[in-house]
């Protein structure tokens, strides 16, 4: 989760894991730039960032703190209040279709929070499982805008963070175990299709899979 996209402007973040560098990608002109440091941020290789087009605004989580780049500023603030989640291996992901960023999550939590377009946190109902970057992978639905969260265990899960509601999916027919790791799977939503994309590594046998979510 420390890669990112713009998706109206074509510009792709990645956090340099374990530093206050965030690096940007102009796909259009091939051209690297950096953004300014983080200065007064924690670091740990299990950060999270996401961009939130509604609010032209990237987000970077991690332990419970949540900074945000303005792009009309080119600055960073940090947001006054600290969340309960895990230390590190945090997540952050965007819904297009419910114009939110779900945060949170990390090592030996269930702890979820909404960012609206408003710029307001919420706190969500617990996950029934622990969601962090080693234990799960977090994508969205782009027709409903349900987060999907697929643990290591084969538990599959969608949540409405609209509503704050959680429903248990069947994995019957999924092509690929997760054989207890998260690692090696990629997802991502794909709103052309109206479907989620999962690929996998070589370990959970190089699949290329689209996902349809029912409601």
């Amino acid at each position: 989760y420390n890669n990112t996209i713009d998706p109206i402007k074509g510009v792709f973040y990645h956090h340099q894991s374990a530093t206050r560098l965030v690096h940007r990608y102009d796909i259009a002109k091939d051209e690297w730039s950096m953004l300014p440091e983080i200065k007064d941020a924690f670091t740990g290789h299990g950060t999270a960032i996401a961009y939130f087009p509604e609010r032209k605004r990237l987000v970077r989580v991690l332990g419970g703190t949540v900074h945000v780049f303005s792009e009309e500023k080119n600055a960073w603030t940090r947001l006054p209040d600290k969340l309960a989640m895990g230390p590190y291996h945090n997540v952050a992901q965007y819904s297009a279709a419910q114009k939110l960023v779900l945060i949170g999550g990390g090592n030996n939590s269930k702890d979820l929070y909404k960012l609206d377009a408003e710029g307001k946190i919420s706190k969500l109902p617990p996950a029934p499982v622990e969601v962090g970057i080693n234990t799960a992978v977090v994508t969205s639905d782009p027709v409903s805008g349900d987060f999907l969260i697929l643990h290591k265990d084969d538990q599959f899960y969608s949540l409405n963070a609209i509503t704050g509601s959680w429903k248990e999916l069947s994995t019957k027919g999924m092509p690929f175990l997760m054989k207890d790791s998260s690692f090696d799977v990629v997802a991502t939503p794909l709103s052309n299709h109206g479907a989620t994309l999962f690929f996998t590594a070589e370990r959970k046998g190089l699949k290329v899979c689209l996902y349809k979510h029912g409601n």
